[in-house]
């Protein structure tokens, strides 16, 4: 789901669309044709983490907007991809900033700063996505850096209870409706973060199936406080396996029922899911089935088959959730209404991440892998 700028970042909209339309401009200027646009990145990933030229230490809203051009930059062309990828110090600085940003936002706290570690969260994951698709060489690098073990302190993230803030000087818990305000932005950036996270997951999956045994080797406490001694490993006592906290997530997101949020997060989840379990006599596979309801992988085709659905849908009217580069990005607060046959999601929003497989592939493509995957979990 892409999201809207929060209001510290109102500011910087207009900044990264003129950045970004100077940059395809003189792209243009040198005659290059609309269609064959690649915006070379702008700014170096490192500078994300490092001072500006005055010394001062970056904003959060300044960190957004080159995380944001980035973004872009990686969405325009494979070849931005690369050389983003071709800079040694590209993933390891960037899971610094999503390590940093989640410890930042597992206080027990809720308030604005906690609310805005969660979007940078969701922004570094946005453009690892971006990164990892089709990228074996991204995949063994992500790996190395101990990405798995920060990807699954997302889950802990989801799974933490906020406590509600007090009024100052008050003993009651505060209901106010700025608080209810920061509670629902939460509530839908950790759906955000479950979906991104699921989505980078795959990427990397598909374009190394080797990574999955790794992931299997992953152990994360599903209430772990993110302490500092926690990273990039967890050293709970409670730690569980990641593919297990996976398949709890998607049941609960499966589980409820009233939520459009829980649905698409169930959707992105079951492709996950069915890439881990795509090998029949896979270790993944018989522990994922443990913790579906009554050990039946049939709950996973149906949700890939609804997401199947609801991408073609959308890819009719906006570019869909498996449409490849230039995919069309919606504001987080321009809500459609997308039916499905068999539920209807009212304001579903379009998820602006690239869907799990091949980014310049076909939807087709795409289709048939997960068809493929499909077929093998039935044939169990």
């Amino acid at each position: 789901m892409d999201f809207d700028l929060p209001e510290e970042r109102k500011d910087v909209a207009s900044a990264l669309a003129a950045a970004t339309a100077s940059a395809a401009t003189s792209v243009r200027d040198r005659g290059q044709n609309d269609a064959g646009i690649s915006i070379r990145p702008v700014k170096c990933v490192t500078d994300v983490l490092e001072r500006e030229p005055d010394g001062a230490r970056q904003t959060s809203a300044s960190i957004a907007l080159e995380l944001e051009i980035l973004q872009f930059c990686a969405t325009a062309s494979a070849e931005n991809q690369d050389e983003i990828l071709a800079n040694d110090s590209c993933v390891p600085m960037l899971l610094t900033l999503l390590a940093k940003s989640q410890q930042d936002a597992s206080g027990l706290n809720l308030n604005a700063s906690s609310v805005c570690a969660l979007e940078t969260v969701v922004l570094a994951l946005q453009l690892l996505v971006n990164l990892a698709n089709s990228s074996t060489k991204f995949s063994v690098q992500f790996v190395a850096c101990d990405g798995l073990d920060i990807a699954a302190k997302n889950v802990a993230i989801v799974s933490q209870k906020l406590a509600l803030p007090r009024k100052p000087g008050a003993g009651n818990v505060d209901f106010s409706p700025a608080r209810k305000t920061l509670a629902d932005e939460v509530g839908d950036l950790r759906y955000d973060i479950l979906l991104v996270t699921s989505a980078l997951l795959t990427n990397i999956v598909d374009s190394d199936p080797s990574c999955v045994l790794h992931i299997g080797h992953v152990r994360q406490d599903q209430q772990c406080r993110l302490a500092k001694r926690c990273f990039p490993r967890c050293l709970c006592e409670s730690r569980l396996s990641l593919v297990v906290l996976l398949a709890k997530a998607f049941v609960s997101c499966h589980m409820n029922q009233v939520s459009a949020d829980a649905a698409i997060a169930a959707g992105y989840l079951a492709v996950l899911l069915g890439f881990l379990m795509r090998e029949p006599q896979s270790a993944c596979r018989e522990l994922i089935q443990k913790h579906l309801p009554r050990r039946d992988v049939a709950v996973v085709v149906e949700h890939i088959q609804k997401f199947m659905h609801v991408s073609d849908a959308v890819g009719k009217q906006f570019g869909g959730l498996l449409s490849g580069i230039g995919s069309p990005r919606k504001p987080r607060k321009a809500q459609h209404s997308i039916a499905d046959s068999s539920m209807l999601m009212a304001g579903v929003e379009t998820v602006a991440i690239p869907a799990p497989s091949l980014r310049s592939a076909a939807s087709s493509t795409v289709n048939a892998t997960l068809h493929s995957i499909i077929s093998s979990l039935n044939s169990a």
